[in-house]
């Protein structure tokens, strides 16, 4: 399936006045990390579903600067140093296939029995949700990165809840925002009503600066870093634009407390349109490429 029809994570359209941007700093990329396809040591696994393509898309930065990225397809989650050296792997229960006896109890709808599909960082500790299907029943767990391994902890209390708040959805991650922001005169937000299985929803947007926001970011020195669809761009605390770097669409942005910006995409050294070869023909593994300020 060609890649600018690959279904990708929900990112919204930028409406702000790019022309009137004019940044004060500069960042610089280089290719941290190179995942290739595969499953040995320091390899992730992709797989095609009926068209679109699979492949590791989560990873978090922890405090130290160090790379977590989730290898869901092969139950692990590799971590990296802060050079992008490759120190380990941790394992994770993240996937497993349905059988073909359990995709007929299941309708037909699921094709794994375990899946994770994100970590996150929250109070300096990594996070995984990990759902599991068994028939009609629907569990979902929280997992913590102890030591060198994920542990199921405790549901159903107010610490448990507030963790799987702070879950890379969309909704929490507005929630965090609206509540760094109030007052910010930069900071808008719109509703619109739209329908859904048991009643018409109400959905939010965000806006700052005029800019329709997929997810606002805060470093350590209270930065705001807006995240769009074609680019990123940062801003001080008083609301002058810092800089600005594209980015594609596709690619998983984090920022880490220090303020340095890495993205993640799907990484190739061949020659050629990807749009006119196969997925795994053409794309060789994923990649994290790190913007740094220049001083």
């Amino acid at each position: 399936m060609k890649r600018f029809i690959l279904v990708a994570t929900a990112m919204l359209v930028c409406v702000g006045n790019r022309a009137s941007a004019q940044p004060k700093e500069k960042y610089e990329g280089k290719t941290l990390i190179v995942c290739k396809w595969g499953e040995n040591p320091g390899e992730c696994q992709t797989r095609m579903w009926e068209g679109d393509g699979d492949w590791p898309r989560s990873f978090v930065v922890d405090d130290k600067e160090h790379v977590y990225l989730l290898d869901h397809l092969n139950n692990r989650v590799h971590h990296y140093d802060e050079s992008g050296k490759f120190v380990g792997e941790i394992p994770i229960q993240s996937y497993k296939l349905s059988t073909e006896k359990e995709k007929k109890e299941n309708t037909g709808l699921e094709y794994a029995t375990v899946s994770v599909k994100s970590i996150w960082q929250f109070d300096g500790k990594i996070y995984a949700a990990q759902k599991i299907v068994r028939g009609n029943i629907r569990e979902e767990n929280i997992l913590k990165l102890q030591g060198d391994a994920f542990v199921k902890i405790v549901a159903g209390d107010e610490k448990t809840r507030t963790i799987k708040r702070k879950n890379r959805s969309r909704t929490e991650i507005f929630g965090e925002a609206k509540d760094h922001l109030k007052g910010d005169p930069k900071f808008k937000i719109s509703t619109r009503t739209v329908p859904a299985d048991g009643g018409p929803r109400v959905l939010e947007y965000q806006f700052y600066d005029g800019l329709e926001a997929a997810r606002i970011s805060f470093d350590q020195k209270d930065n705001r870093w807006v995240l769009t669809q074609s680019f990123i761009r940062k801003y001080s605390p008083t609301g002058e634009i810092l800089a600005e770097i594209p980015c594609d669409p596709q690619s998983t942005p984090v920022v880490s407390k220090q303020g340095n910006l890495y993205l993640l995409d799907l990484y190739s050294t061949k020659p050629g349109d990807p749009a006119h070869l196969g997925f795994e023909d053409y794309w060789e593994g994923v990649g994290i490429k790190k913007f740094t300020l220049v001083k």
